[in-house]
């Protein structure tokens, strides 16, 4: 499995069109926007006082930004993306926009302004995402936390949605929206596809805790369906079940650790 970021590249002929833009007082950004980072389109995901957040790799830091206007053109660079210092794959993967002098920043209209912590999310919660290409706000279920991030089982999103504000309905900001990540379950080929989010502070690594969760998932979902235990066997043999037990337990782990570091 191979995470599948949201960012979609822009053509670079597209240039022609920062000439009918307006100058960059007149230009006001709200969340939910699309933005255009070194031919790369992302999603506005959170305002704050002078700057915005999105995702890491939608460029890198010093990188200009420019909106995408409503009649498709670009706007002048207007900003400047600042990435998280310790972002790396999908660790950490958050970027700061500071804005220049003059832009005017919209109301955080799907989120609200309040920011809810992972610890106060519990697995089940209603967690939603918005994406300027999908353009509709799209809602799922919070499985895990991994690290500073967290994945929702949720329908994924399209190129341009990265970076997009992803929120408990009722609650607040969670985290801007990061990649999609798939796994397979090589014993019985079932797959599952997680959408990741990255809040906007700084964690560790989260490769081990990507792998945890998918083979839980995959793990609970075997259990839901597994026979009964077999009755007991022939003396001389009372550990071949366990044997058995732990040895599917760790192909599953194996599988899921070959289809996420090797795609």
């Amino acid at each position: 499995m191979l995470p599948v970021p949201m960012g979609r590249s822009v053509a670079t002929a597209a240039a022609a069109l920062f000439l009918a833009a307006p100058a960059a007082g007149a230009v006001t950004v709200g969340q939910g926007d699309a933005v255009v980072v070194n031919g790369s389109e992302c999603t506005v995901g959170f305002n704050g006082e002078r700057e915005s957040f999105t995702a890491a790799h939608c460029g890198t830091s010093g990188d200009r930004v420019r909106k995408v206007l409503d009649d498709g053109t670009w706007s002048p660079a207007i900003g400047t993306l600042d990435t998280s210092p310790r972002s790396e794959e999908t660790t950490n993967d958050w970027a700061r926009i500071r804005w220049d002098a003059g832009v005017e920043l919209g109301p955080n209209e799907y989120t609200g302004d309040a920011q809810i912590p992972l610890d106060d999310i519990r697995r089940g919660e209603t967690v939603c995402y918005y994406g300027w290409a999908t353009g509709a706000a799209t809602c799922g279920t919070y499985y895990a936390r991994v690290g500073n991030s967290f994945l929702v089982d949720v329908e994924p999103g399209a190129p341009g949605d990265s970076g997009g504000p992803m929120w408990i309905p009722g609650r607040g900001f969670v985290g801007v929206h990061s990649a999609s990540l798939d796994g397979r379950d090589n014993l019985t080929g079932r797959t599952k596809t997680f959408t990741l989010g990255a809040t906007t502070a700084d964690g560790g690594p989260i490769r081990d805790a990507i792998i945890d969760a998918f083979v839980s998932y995959f793990s609970d979902d075997a259990q839901a369906g597994a026979p009964k235990a077999p009755p007991p066997e022939p003396a001389g043999s009372s550990d071949s079940w366990l044997r058995a037990v732990f040895s599917g337990a760790l192909q599953l782990l194996l599988a899921v650790l070959s289809l996420i570091f090797n795609g």
